[in-house]
């Protein structure tokens, strides 16, 4: 909705599909990263962004955060 591209944070190791068909795995809750895959994301970070990009990026930043801390 803002132009702004974003991915999903990385899957933490106790979460890996791949990792869970390993003998002997065990997943184990770890609360900062699997709070940081539910809610976390990348922001563009490639040396091509121009400062109108990077301002506009830090201003939606700035924009939402004061729109969803008074809703929390």
């Amino acid at each position: 909705q803002l132009g702004i591209d974003t991915r999903n944070f990385f899957c933490p190791m106790n979460q890996q599909p791949c990792l869970k068909n390993i003998p002997g795995f065990k997943s184990t809750p770890c609360k900062v990263a699997d709070n940081l895959w539910e809610t976390g994301l990348y922001l563009p970070s490639t040396l091509s962004l121009d400062k109108v990009a990077v301002d506009h990026i830090c201003d939606s930043i700035i924009e939402i955060s004061q729109h969803t801390i008074g809703h929390s």
